[in-house]
């Protein structure tokens, strides 16, 4: 049963084009109800929304940072909930609109790592959300809401606003029908170096799990990446990003036409809280490069070793 989950798991998280759909019949099957009150989900304002995605131990955390300090962007800390925040809103869009608020927040407010936000609680936002007009009564239009009081909240009011939650990689498709506008940007690392990355962490226990998550989130977005108008994403390498980082980040500031910052972006929240973002306010620097391969993974699976190895000649690595 459990091998069956996680395979389910994978077929959803790589098959960005079915993950709305398979989505909306999950909610039918869960209460026939939702058939009569079809859910509003997609933001359809004006305001620019952009993801960092990619997956973790790939220099996300980094990229944020120095994005931050050089756009007039706010991101906060990662929010983990957005594809549940999708699905919830599907499955109860019969609901009255104050008690879909309440259920969309509450999925951020209880989340354990609520407290990196450095905010108490979002009653004071939800009572605002809550009085939305009939037009812009969406989840897209709450979670864009939400993040434009976060920033003031943060005295860091921008235009832009966006997440970095690597997780999200693995819900694309669903991300894409919350801000069908929404700009990306995939950052990409040695998978060598992300599976040592994520041992080391303690995210991952086995060279095999963190090298299988690397090629689903590389697969996932490939897949995603296909109906994505090139002006609405970028590709961006770790190794870059380190090497040169002004002019990495200055690629990704005229791609997108993002203001640039006049003051200090001030505190990174989760960054500031977790010791596996230590590394995260040195300045860039190629140390890391190659590390993995340094260390010499030990796999006990022989196949997924040799799918990691083809991986890596397929994104422009060395082979293992």
């Amino acid at each position: 049963m459990k091998f069956d989950r996680v395979c389910l798991r994978s077929i959803f998280s790589s098959a960005p084009l079915l993950q709305y759909p398979v989505t909306v019949c999950a909610a039918v099957l869960s209460n026939i109800k939702v058939l009569l009150f079809p859910a509003k989900v997609a933001y359809t304002g004006s305001k620019p929304f952009l993801f960092i995605v990619g997956s973790g131990r790939s220099g996300n955390t980094l990229l944020r940072r120095l994005l931050i300090e050089h756009a007039s962007l706010f991101i906060p800390p990662e929010s983990y909930v957005l594809g549940s925040v999708v699905a919830s809103s599907l499955r109860h869009s019969h609901l009255p609109w104050s008690d879909r608020v309440d259920m969309t927040l509450s999925k951020i407010e209880s989340h354990p790592e609520f407290y990196t936000f450095g905010v108490s609680s979002l009653a004071e936002y939800s009572a605002e959300a809550k009085e939305f007009c009939k037009e812009k009564r969406d989840i897209g239009t709450v979670v864009m809401g939400l993040y434009h009081w976060l920033a003031t909240n943060d005295n860091r009011e921008s235009i832009w606003v966006g997440d970095k939650t690597p997780m999200n990689t693995l819900a694309l498709g669903l991300m894409h029908k919350l801000f069908p506008a929404a700009c990306f940007i995939y950052i990409e690392r040695d998978g060598a170096d992300v599976t040592y990355s994520y041992q080391q962490a303690g995210i991952y226990l086995t060279h095999e799990e963190g090298a299988s998550r690397w090629m689903l989130s590389r697969k996932s977005w490939h897949a995603f990446r296909k109906i994505l108008k090139q002006g609405k994403y970028i590709e961006v390498k770790y190794e870059d990003l380190v090497s040169s980082p002004n002019e990495t980040i200055g690629s990704i500031i005229d791609k997108f036409d993002l203001p640039k910052r006049r003051a200090l972006a001030g505190e990174l929240g989760d960054v500031n809280l977790h010791p596996h973002h230590d590394n995260v306010f040195n300045p860039p620097n190629t140390d890391s490069i190659g590390k993995g391969r340094r260390s010499g993974l030990n796999f006990s699976n022989a196949k997924i070793r040799s799918r990691l190895s083809k991986e890596l000649v397929s994104a422009g690595y060395e082979e293992l």
